[in-house]
This record gives structure tokens, sequence and C-alpha cells, in this order.
């Protein structure tokens, strides 16, 4: 998350842990801004480590006119998020973590 804030392009970065899980919450001022920082070596390097500490995860990125609250950017995201497993084993998807797993969620918005 160091490495998003001081990005070129963040309008501004958030990470909570919600119910167990680890959510992010980023702001970019382009597409290709936050492409750029998604194709990054520290982003790569975050994903490496995702698979190692998580058992699944969801990630959604969409355009808006506006950066969304905590509280709405979760229902976004439970609507319309992309899941994928990691590498502790594990799986599933919707809210809460069962005992054993571990989680995380990304949510991205390109604010116009």
């Amino acid at each position: 998350m160091a490495q998003a804030k001081i990005t070129p392009g963040i309008i501004s970065a958030d990470s909570r842990t919600i119910n167990g899980v680890q959510h992010t919450l980023t702001a970019w001022k382009s597409r290709k801004d936050m492409l750029a920082f998604y194709r990054s070596e520290s982003h790569v390097e975050a994903m490496k480590a995702f698979s190692r500490i998580a058992s699944r995860g969801k990630v959604f990125s969409y355009e808006s006119e506006n950066i969304p609250s905590w509280e709405e950017a979760r229902e976004i995201w439970e609507k319309n998020g992309r899941e994928y497993k990691g590498g502790r084993g594990g799986g599933g998807g919707g809210g809460g973590v069962k005992k054993g797993e571990s989680a995380t969620e990304a949510n991205s918005v390109v604010a116009h």
C-alpha cells in the first residue's frame, strides 16, 4: 500500500480489515495510471505474496465520477467482484473468512 500511495496518478489509497478480510480501495486519475501500477514490480511482488498468505480474494475495478465510500465500495465489490484463489487452500466466495482461511479484496476506481 505504501508504494501505491506514492505512485503517479493516485488520488487515494486505503486499506482496512473488515470481518477478518483485508481490503484495499484505490482511486486513480486515469485507467492508464491504474494499469501502470498494476503492472509495476511492486504490485507484482505483492500479488506473489498474496498467493503465499491468502486462500482467496476478489477484485473489481471500474470508472466513476466519484470515489465511493467504503460501504459503497463493498456493495459494488460484492455484486461485481471477480474471485481468484491464492495458495493456502480454501476457496469459495462471499463474506467472512472460515477458520484456517485468509482472504483479501481489492477495489480500484478511476475517478474522473
